[in-house]
């Protein structure tokens, strides 16, 4: 990716492309922070095909992770992420965020050089930022923090659908 670029992205399945590219464009890391974990935004096919051939490609890349505010509304639902995240363990992570961190907008980022930046986690609208790595270097930064604070999430690694 040679030149940065910012884009607005509105609608749901605007949201749900914005999110299969940056798994596709995912070389060592990825980092995910939401609320609930939508299934309607996270677990569309593209999606976890992007991801199932992220996981599977190469053994020395990184892992995912996800931080999950509400694990309980996460699990609410059947979620194919969940399902394939529970199948690669050694590579898919969730942890829950303290209950004294107040709940934010949904970010993934990736490689620390992408960023998808939703203000609020039902809002129909988010900012896609492709190669921007100040930008997603401070969202990191943020995430890195909470990802100590947390703790492994009981709730979905013990759950079967």
């Amino acid at each position: 990716m040679n030149e940065s670029s910012t884009e607005l992205i509105e609608g749901r399945a605007a949201y749900q492309n914005a999110v299969t590219q940056l798994i596709q464009l995912a070389k060592q890391d990825i980092a995910l922070y939401t609320v609930r974990l939508p299934a309607l935004d996270y677990a569309n096919s593209d999606t976890i095909e992007a991801l199932r051939n992220w996981l599977t490609s190469d053994p020395g890349r990184g892992d995912f992770r996800i931080l999950v505010k509400d694990s309980r509304a996460a699990m609410s639902e059947p979620n194919a992420l969940i399902n394939l995240a529970l199948r690669m363990t050694s590579y898919v992570h969730f942890r829950d965020l303290p209950k004294n961190i107040l709940p934010v907008g949904d970010m993934l980022i990736v490689d620390g050089r992408h960023l998808l930046k939703r203000p609020q986690s039902d809002a129909r609208t988010a900012t896609l930022y492709l190669d921007f790595p100040l930008q997603a270097h401070e969202e990191l930064k943020q995430f890195n923090q909470w990802w100590e604070e947390a703790t492994p999430s009981a709730e979905i690694r013990n759950r079967n659908f």
